[in-house]
C-alpha cells in the first residue's frame, strides 16, 4: 500500500522516522538505503521452487494437556497420575510450580527431569513466584474453572535409565469445594478416577487462622467424603495429606494447635477410609514461602518420593546415566525446544 503524499517512507519496518523524524539506525536519511522506499508487501515471501508446496511444521502447544492428550501418554512409558485435590487458594498451583522448579535445579534421587510436553504451562505457573516477575511476594496464577487439565513431566530413573511420565491433575479449587456440597459434581473428576495417588491439600494459613480454622478443617473432610460417596477413588490408591504453607503455620502463635487439628483429621480419615486407600501419609510443604526461615520448596522432595515410592527398575540391565547440570541443556539433548 502506497503512503499518502508528503509522508516520509522507510522500508525498514522497525524505523519510525515518519513519526519521530529520526532514523532508527542513527543515519542521515540521505545515507540510508531504506529511506524513501515503501514497506514490502506482507505476502512478499519467496515462492517454493518448481511449484512445490511449502513445508509446514506443526509444533506442540506445550500448554496443559486435555484428558484425551494425557490418556494418549499412558501407553508410551510407565506413568503415574496424581490428583491434586483442594479448595481454591489451598496451594495447588504453587505445589505444581514448586515441583517443576525443584527439578530444574537437579535430580530428586533417583529421578531427574527429562522433558515435558507442558513447558509453557509450567513457565506461566512459575513466573509470578520468581524474582524476574518483579513482584514483592510470590504469587501463582489462579486455575480457571472448567474441565480438568494435566501438567506433564517425563522423569528419568538415573539407575535403570527408564522414563516415567508423571501427570498432575489441575482443576479449579471451587469445583472440589462444590463437590463437598453435591456429590454429583464429583462424578466428572476423571483425574481422581484414574489416580494412583490422591493428594489432599490442607491450607495451613487458614487452619492457623482463628476465623477460618473450622471451615478449613471440615472442608477437606467433606471433599474426601464426596469423592468416596461418588465411588470414583480407585481401590488401592494411596492418599497424601499435605499441609501447605508451613511457613505461615510456623510463624503463627497457633502452630501447636494446627498440628493437633491435623492429627485429629488424620485420625478421622484413617477411621473412615482405611478400606479405600492402601496407604495414608502426612506431608508438610512450603512451595512458595512468604515467611522467613523456610526454604522454597520445603517438603516437596519427600512428597515426590511418596508419589513414586513403589516405582522400581525393571529387570533390564542397569546403566548409569550422567545428565547435564541444567534442564535447558537436557532438553536440547532430547530435541525439545523450550
Amino acid at each position: 500500500m502506497n503512503a499518502p503524499s508528503g509522508v516520509i517512507q522507510c522500508s525498514n519496518p522497525d524505523c519510525k522516522i515518519a513519526e519521530t523524524g529520526t532514523c532508527v539506525e542513527g543515519l542521515d536519511p540521505s545515507a540510508c538505503g531504506n529511506y524513501g522506499k515503501p514497506l514490502p508487501p506482507l505476502d512478499d515471501a519467496p515462492e517454493a521452487e518448481d511449484g512445490a508446496a511449502r513445508e509446514m511444521v506443526s509444533l506442540p502447544h506445550a500448554d496443559r494437556l486435555t484428558p484425551d492428550e494425557a490418556r494418549d501418554l499412558l501407553p508410551r512409558a510407565r506413568a503415574r497420575v496424581i490428583a491434586i485435590v483442594g479448595p481454591h487458594d489451598s496451594g495447588k498451583t504453587s505445589l505444581i510450580a514448586g515441583l517443576y522448579d525443584q527439578l530444574q535445579d537437579g535430580p530428586i534421587a533417583p529421578f531427574a527431569f527429562r522433558d515435558s510436553q507442558t513447558l509453557h504451562a509450567f513457565e506461566k505457573a512459575c513466573h509470578d513466584a520468581r524474582v524476574a516477575s518483579q513482584r514483592g511476594t510470590p504469587h501463582s496464577e489462579r486455575t480457571k474453572r472448567g474441565e480438568v487439565r494435566f501438567f506433564h513431566i517425563a522423569l528419568l530413573h538415573q539407575v535403570a535409565g527408564e522414563a516415567l511420565n508423571l501427570l498432575l491433575g489441575d482443576r479449579a479449587g471451587e469445583e472440589y469445594r462444590e463437590a463437598g456440597d453435591d456429590t454429583t459434581f464429583a462424578a466428572e473428576f476423571v483425574e481422581v478416577e484414574r489416580a494412583d495417588v490422591v493428594t489432599l491439600l490442607v491450607d495451613g494459613r487458614r487452619l492457623a487462622h482463628d476465623g477460618h480454622r473450622h471451615n478449613a478443617r471440615e472442608e477437606m473432610l467433606l471433599i474426601l467424603q464426596a469423592l468416596n460417596d461418588a465411588e470414583i477413588v480407585p481401590i488401592g490408591a494411596r492418599l497424601a495429606i499435605v499441609l501447605t504453607k508451613i511457613d505461615a503455620v510456623r510463624a503463627s502463635p497457633n502452630a501447636k494447635r494446627v498440628e493437633a487439628d491435623l492429627e485429629t483429621v488424620v485420625t478421622r480419615l484413617n477411621a473412615h477410609f482405611t478400606d479405600r486407600f492402601a496407604k495414608i501419609e502426612v506431608f508438610r510443604v512450603a512451595a512458595s514461602p512468604t515467611e522467613p526461615g523456610v526454604d522454597r520448596g520445603a517438603g516437596i522432595p519427600e512428597l515426590l518420593k511418596f508419589w513414586l515410592e513403589d516405582v522400581s527398575p525393571t529387570n533390564q540391565a542397569q546403566t548409569s546415566q550422567v545428565l547435564p547440570e541444567r534442564v535447558i541443556a537436557r532438553l536440547a539433548e532430547v530435541g525439545v525446544s523450550p
